[in-house]
């Protein structure tokens, strides 16, 4: 068990390591890293599936040390996706009030499952049979799990506590970067700091964003060296109008509607028309006629 256990590890290392390393999208990196913890995880679960534990000793250091240590990362990855999905854009000051309420999360997981935090970080063995071998009763504790995961064979009362508490350590220390990190940039509200009386944005939310996905997915602007966060901050400024509660699940919004370019073919046909109708007025041509008729005859 031991030696699967520990080769399984390098490997699932080796990949998670090879994923970071790519080029391209941050989330993709973060889908693939759960993708590939998630197999592991399975062919962890099939190997034990068939192993019989040596005495009730080997079964704790299996599901107080072994299967945590694989679950952790595998909580930690599905969180930190989960929280860059949902991450609004623009300003710094919307995206630290996120991350910030991303960890006051953690510290209240902590509070409620104190007891046994104490426990686990204190090096407590005690209540080990209690809490690590399977078919044992609830003792009062702040349960969770998988949701797909509540195999008794393969689960008990605290291992999956376990592998939170290791994940939520991840985290914090992943979102106070972040945090970190975003207080060190010039603040986004600062750097395009224009006039927002001049021109307003006055038309829908959603019309605006999809404007700044097309831009950004043709790379228009800076030869499409910019982060979708800059450019929306940017266009919040210019327009007088603040994106960050509906930037956060724009892109899913927009690609869930049965036409997402709904903005641009509204754009498109008024901009036709406008051009047809002062093609008429100035040639006192048919409806029908377009200027590029004539353009290609010329």
């Amino acid at each position: 068990m031991k030696q699967f256990v520990k080769s399984l590890q390098q490997e699932v290392q080796a990949k998670l390591c090879r994923i970071e390393k790519q080029e391209g999208d941050v989330l993709k990196k973060m889908h693939d890293g759960v993708l590939c913890l998630e197999e592991s995880f399975v062919r962890l679960k099939t190997f034990m599936k068939a192993y019989s534990f040596e005495d009730g000793s080997q079964e704790i250091l299996f599901f107080k040390k072994y299967k945590p240590e694989l679950a952790c990362h595998l909580i930690f990855y599905r969180k930190k996706y989960s929280i860059e999905l949902s991450r609004p854009a623009g300003g710094h000051a919307g995206q630290i009030t996120y991350l910030e309420k991303e960890l006051s999360r953690i510290r209240d997981y902590f509070d409620k499952t104190a007891s046994f935090y104490c426990y686990y970080r204190s090096g407590g063995t005690h209540l080990d049979h209690l809490y690590f071998l399977r078919r044992k009763p609830c003792i009062g504790m702040h349960l969770e799990s998988f949701c797909d995961e509540r195999d008794p064979s393969f689960s008990t009362v605290a291992d999956f506590q376990v592998a939170k508490i290791r994940a939520n350590e991840l985290l914090e220390d992943y979102l106070k970067e972040k945090i970190w990190s975003l207080q060190q940039e010039p603040n986004q509200d600062e750097l395009y700091a224009l006039p927002k009386t001049k021109v307003t944005w006055t038309s829908k939310k959603i019309d605006l964003l999809e404007l700044i996905y097309e831009l950004y997915c043709a790379r228009s602007l800076n030869n499409g060296q910019i982060s979708i966060n800059k450019l929306v901050a940017y266009f919040e400024s210019v327009f007088n109008i603040d994106l960050s509660s509906t930037s956060e699940r724009a892109w899913y919004n927009l690609t869930i509607r049965e036409n997402p370019t709904t903005f641009l073919d509204r754009m498109r046909k008024l901009f036709r028309e406008r051009m047809e109708d002062e093609y008429r007025k100035n040639t006192g041509k048919n409806k029908g006629k377009k200027p590029e008729d004539d353009d290609d005859n010329s």
